[in-house]
């Protein structure tokens, strides 16, 4: 009797220390994370933001984020619905106007949908930057999340080179539609020559062709730029330890870990706005590595992880952006960069993206699982 009571006083303790365990995590939990009330109603009005100068920028901007912006189920779409839809673009105006006149047909359309409203960038005073670069963005931003607070807006962070896939942005909307949180995805980055070159992407800039998810899956593969093509964990060498992982599942499906997922919609709160004009790390170190960490502690962040829902390439100089290939890092989806990994890193690391080109799924080999399922099914 007395050896069954002394055991069961030892497990007894046992379940104590884990409960106790278990009380503790969770209260450093509850302490880190600080989660942000919801909003109660759908907000009706998207700012498309737009911070773009110089020639290069300017004719990528209104040659192909314009018209994609344009695709029917896109802002159209959008139109239709029946949201309040505005587009600013911060530049330098006579630069604007003088490349602009090119693109009338294009922002005439665009006009049938969308006030659009140029912002001079010399006119900016928000922000503490010197730099005349990161002044510009910065206080662009600082700009656009006053207004957004203001009145009442969701923000699309509208990149002048971006090009997104046919149904992309209407997607975002619905999905974040009446929640006061941000929407994430990854994108890969493509070849601005490859791009400037192609007979395919000439029918978008001339708005008359559109491209669904799948196909710009399968034509960022085809005009990758070589961050892109190097990041196949499969090899020995490549350079997974960027940020992004990626693995053919079959022909046309990867599998896709990227540690650093970009927002692209955003509800901003008043802590978003304290966080950006503060002194803090550059521009892009801020929005990509660092911003993150604050929606994901305020529970404000989503992921999408189909491309079927949201797909977008980025325009990447082929001499730009080249990382050196190092061996030893096959099946690798870790970023390496030690003293810029954040918790939001460590989350996304555990998540699996997918992006899912056109091609059809492989036939099955009899005796193999999928064809003993099918079987049965």
């Amino acid at each position: 009797m007395n050896k069954l009571l002394k055991l069961f006083s030892v497990k007894r303790v046992r379940v104590y220390e884990a409960q106790l365990r278990h009380g503790i995590n969770g209260l450093i939990d509850r302490m880190y994370f600080k989660e942000h009330g919801g909003v109660g109603k759908e907000k009706r009005k998207i700012i498309f933001h737009s911070t773009v100068w110089g020639s290069d920028f300017l004719h990528s901007f209104l040659s192909y984020t314009v018209p994609s912006l344009l695709q029917e189920g896109n802002i159209p779409t959008l139109a239709r619905y029946g949201y309040e839809l505005r587009l600013f673009i911060y530049t330098h105006p006579q630069e604007y106007e003088e490349i602009a006149v090119q693109y009338e047909t294009c922002l005439a359309r665009l006009r049938e949908y969308v006030t659009v409203s140029v912002i001079p960038l010399d006119g900016l005073k928000a922000g503490w930057w010197r730099d005349d670069y990161w002044h510009y963005v910065t206080s662009a931003l600082i700009d656009q999340i006053n207004r957004c607070i203001a009145e009442d807006a969701m923000m699309f962070d509208t990149r002048p080179d971006t090009i997104y896939g046919n149904r992309s942005i209407t997607n975002a909307v619905d999905i974040v539609k009446g929640k006061n949180v941000c929407l994430a995805a990854s994108h890969p980055r493509v070849s601005k020559e490859s791009i400037l070159q192609s007979g395919v992407f000439a029918g978008l800039r001339s708005m008359e062709k559109s491209f669904e998810n799948d196909e710009l899956v399968d034509l960022a593969f085809e005009h990758g730029h070589q961050s892109l093509l190097d990041s196949f964990d499969n090899e020995d060498s490549n350079v997974t330890y960027n940020g992004l992982s990626i693995r053919k599942i079959y022909d046309s499906m990867y599998t896709v870990i990227y540690n650093l997922p970009m927002v692209w919609l955003c509800n901003f709160v008043i802590d978003d706005l304290n966080y950006f004009e503060s002194p803090g790390p550059y521009w892009d170190d801020r929005w990509d590595h660092r911003w993150p960490r604050l929606l994901l502690r305020q529970n404000r962040l989503k992921v999408t992880g189909s491309s079927d829902l949201f797909f977008c390439v980025d325009l990447t100089a082929d001499d730009d952006r080249q990382m050196l290939k190092k061996k030893g890092f096959l099946n690798n989806d870790k970023f390496q960069a030690r003293s810029n990994r954040y918790l939001n890193n460590y989350v996304f690391n555990s998540f699996s993206s997918v992006w899912r080109g056109r091609g059809d799924r492989p036939k099955s080999v009899p005796g193999d699982w999928h064809s003993s399922q099918e079987a049965v099914n």
